[in-house]
């Protein structure tokens, strides 16, 4: 695909007015609805869709074509019959500018920059989960780029005198409850593309690179704000995690970890306890237990997922141990 064509992966979940723009165009260029996968062909220079289409085989059958093929001639039609397309594109995007126009009715009716952007601070105070951070309820994703708005949004008032500690505690809040709940990784780094429960504890387990880079330049903000070694451990490990398993040997990145593991869901992320007994010493796993609730009941299918529910110094207290010598058993536990 790289030979012809720039990819971009748009996540639905998390752009739904992207979704929107690409499910409308779909419409118009094919007269049928939309839906899930969708595949948009854009020109390169003006962004304008000129083909559409949902979802393609890598071969041909049910009378669709196969992937493959549809790149080929989705390129020699590009470089053949420039000039058609681009007609056709100017035709679509005549009809999304009547759209925009007709949701404004004059330039004088227009909020400033700052009344939309605090229109939308208060909107994402309302979806806001004030007992486990996040938006929504269930499932529930990371939206790294929601959550650097308000912390934007914090960061402009605090230069404006005017404080918004509200915006600040709400991105502190959703990034503390994800470094301890099961949507991190925590012995391999790295976080899963979102949450199946409100309480961030069982994850869909598969992990995209794009949510990963993006939460990296999120934690490294969190960490020059509040030096919280939670933050700090979260980013330097999914920083390994990402050198170590998701960089091909060509030198790029792949796109994401399936969730699937040997045909099992999961099946690499979740433990017996007599797994983990086994590995570790007596110590050891008594520090695993506390901290990562296998002292609790089985939390995914009989087998434990793990999580965080108190902060690593909080259970280190509660163990009476020593800090160093604690941080080093817990080190030795995780590689083991």
């Amino acid at each position: 695909m790289n030979e012809h064509f720039v990819c971009i992966k748009v996540d639905r979940e998390e752009r739904p007015d992207l979704d929107k723009v690409y499910q409308l165009a779909h419409h118009l260029l094919t007269r049928q609805t939309g839906g899930w996968p969708l595949t948009v062909f854009l020109d390169p220079d003006t962004l304008i869709p000129f083909f559409a289409g949902t979802y393609f085989p890598k071969t041909p059958r049910f009378q669709l074509p196969g992937f493959n093929d549809l790149l080929l001639r989705i390129t020699q039609v590009f470089t053949e019959r420039r000039s058609e397309l681009t007609e056709q594109g100017q035709r679509v995007q005549d009809v999304l500018s009547n759209l925009d126009e007709s949701e404004v009715p004059n330039e004088a009716s227009e909020q400033d920059d700052r009344a939309l952007l605090t229109e939308a601070r208060e909107q994402l105070g309302q979806q806001y989960d004030p007992m486990e951070g996040g938006f929504g309820q269930a499932p529930k994703f990371p939206m790294p780029s929601t959550l650097e708005r308000l912390l934007r949004h914090w960061a402009a008032a605090s230069r404006d005198g005017e404080g918004d500690r509200e915006a600040l505690d709400m991105v502190m809040t959703t990034l503390t409850k994800m470094a301890r709940g099961g949507i991190y990784d925590h012995l391999g780094g790295g976080f899963c593309r979102y949450s199946v429960d409100r309480t961030w504890m069982i994850p869909h387990f598969e992990k995209m690179l794009y949510d990963n880079g993006q939460l990296l330049s999120l934690y490294a903000d969190a960490v020059g704000i509040t030096s919280d070694e939670l933050f700090s451990g979260a980013l330097t490990e999914t920083a390994d995690w990402l050198l170590r398993e998701m960089r091909d040997p060509k030198g790029g990145f792949f796109a994401a970890l399936d969730a699937d593991s040997e045909g099992e869901e999961g099946k690499f992320y979740v433990w017996r306890r007599d797994q983990v007994k086994r590995l570790l010493t007596e110590q050891e796993y008594l520090i695993i237990e506390t901290l990562y609730g296998l002292d609790k009941s089985a939390n995914f299918e009989g087998r434990w997922h793990l999580h965080r529910r108190d902060a690593w110094r909080s259970v280190v207290d509660r163990l009476s141990l020593d800090r160093e010598a604690a941080d080093a058993a817990l080190a030795s536990a995780k590689y083991k």
